[in-house]
């Protein structure tokens, strides 16, 4: 049975989620200040309470970006729930995004880490899964763990090559897809980065948004060239063109 305090901090925590999940019709700040008011009240009452922490930890990291305050609850969250996935897969994310940009190897391995617990703690049936596994692979892929990246990647190649294709599947598809391109492309792997990239085009990709190291290796080739044309045309809505 809930104490007062545990029963408290449960009714703001889910009324912090209502503003920080359904989005109501106020403004902005109102929005940001409420989710601050009530997962802070949640907190006043119950210290303990991991998945608060989690939860506002994610609005500092999507939605006001102040990264520093995200990992302190992000932290604080695994201290306090430790199998909780969501914390480590939101510290994770964070930290990776943070390392690519900042060409930071000991913050990737350590974003690792906290996929890597994530990954361990759900089913291949929970959509985390994926996810985890596209950042980490794409991690491994920039500290030069190629063999690592490929085989994470492939992970989920595994699990949606069968799968019919709804818009989330395709997003899925289109993501590892691109990320196998660019791991070929930096290997020099000609072969297998035109194959991937054709698939990744195949679920609504287009070769412009490559990174720019990778476009400027390949600009020039006729092939690739042929794989923008079939872009254009597949979001034009005509998907006859070869693209090989």
């Amino acid at each position: 049975e809930l104490t007062n305090g545990e029963a408290n901090a449960y009714v703001y925590h889910e009324i912090g989620k209502l503003y920080l999940n359904h989005r109501p019709f106020t403004k902005q700040d109102d929005r940001e200040e409420n989710i601050r008011n009530y997962f802070g009240r949640s907190i006043a009452k119950n210290p303990s309470y991991g998945y608060v922490y989690a939860d506002r930890g994610f609005f500092y990291k999507d939605i006001v970006y102040e990264f520093d305050s995200a990992e302190v609850d992000f932290r604080k969250a695994i201290e306090l729930s430790p199998k909780y996935p969501y914390s480590h897969f939101h510290l994770g994310t964070m930290l990776s995004d943070i390392g690519r940009k900042e060409n930071d190897i000991a913050k990737l391995d350590t974003a690792n880490v906290q996929l890597t617990q994530a990954i361990e703690m759900v089913s291949s049936a929970n959509g985390l899964y994926e996810d985890a596994l596209i950042y980490r692979g794409f991690n491994q892929m920039m500290m030069g763990k190629n063999g690592l990246a490929e085989s994470d990647f492939n992970k989920v190649v595994d699990k949606f090559k069968n799968r019919r294709n709804t818009a989330y599947v395709k997003s899925v598809k289109q993501r590892v897809y691109t990320s196998l391109a660019i791991l070929y492309g930096r290997q020099n792997n000609n072969g297998d980065f035109y194959d991937s990239l054709k698939l990744a085009v195949d679920m609504g990709f287009s070769p412009n948004d490559l990174p720019e190291y990778i476009k400027r290796k390949y600009e020039s080739k006729s092939r690739f060239r042929r794989l923008v044309e079939r872009a254009d045309q597949l979001a034009g809505g005509n998907p006859n063109i070869s693209g090989r």
